[in-house]
């Protein structure tokens, strides 16, 4: 009477705690079995699945990078400005596309300081023809007021003078 109906499972059937999953010990070997069957079928998808993950990874990046972009020019917007001068382009090849490196010129507090940009092209033509609008220009140069040595170029600027198109 003491059961009041119920079974009692024996201790070689009770169930053993492996992290969130309950195993029955006479099933664990069918469960591995079963468990490499499965991730034998899921075999010829790992390639894909690791190129999924790299197109993740990379975009990721790219945002991050875009973002962090619009939050220092967001902050700069409200920064003084001077004319400055481009004196260097450089065009870099990486993994993913081209860098226009640009070297410029500007005069802050009394003094001309130097500033570096650098902007992401997929295509070498695109880096090639940005270079060549830039190079030896004018541009507006955005500075810290109490840093005069920490500037940025601003996108919207680069547009104004016309040598980066909108969109």
């Amino acid at each position: 009477m003491g059961h009041l109906g119920k079974t009692r499972i024996p201790d070689t059937e009770m169930p053993v705690r492996y992290g969130r999953c309950k195993l029955f010990p006479h099933r664990i070997r069918c469960l591995s079995t079963e468990m490499k069957d499965f991730l034998r079928h899921l075999a010829p998808f790992a390639g894909a699945f690791h190129s999924l993950i790299a197109v993740a990874a990379g975009a990721a990046v790219v945002f991050i990078r875009q973002w962090w972009q619009r939050v220092r020019e967001n902050r700069a917007a409200m920064w003084p400005s001077a004319p400055g001068e481009v004196q260097s382009v450089e065009i870099k090849k990486s993994q993913h596309g081209c860098w226009a490196l640009i070297t410029y010129r500007y005069y802050a507090r009394g003094e001309y300081r130097f500033g570096k940009y650098r902007r992401h092209f997929r295509r070498k033509a695109a880096a090639q023809t940005f270079a060549d609008a830039i190079r030896g220009r004018s541009i507006q140069v955005r500075f810290q007021e109490d840093k005069p040595g920490e500037s940025i170029l601003l996108e919207r600027d680069l547009q104004m003078t016309g040598m980066v198109q909108m969109g």
